[in-house]
């Protein structure tokens, strides 16, 4: 399975994980549930706004 992370979501796995649900981190943090965790290449972008 592959995985988009909306910009959202990233940050706050980055800056601030308590915000994502108990699913969510757990999802992201056992690399076995996926093949890849692809981002936009916007979301650095909108970040800095």
């Amino acid at each position: 399975m592959i995985y988009l992370l909306d910009t959202h979501t990233w940050i706050w796995w980055n800056m601030n994980p308590q915000k994502l649900s108990q699913r969510v981190k757990g999802l992201i943090s056992n690399a076995e549930m996926y093949d890849e965790i692809l981002l936009s290449v916007i979301s650095p972008a909108e970040q800095s706004s």
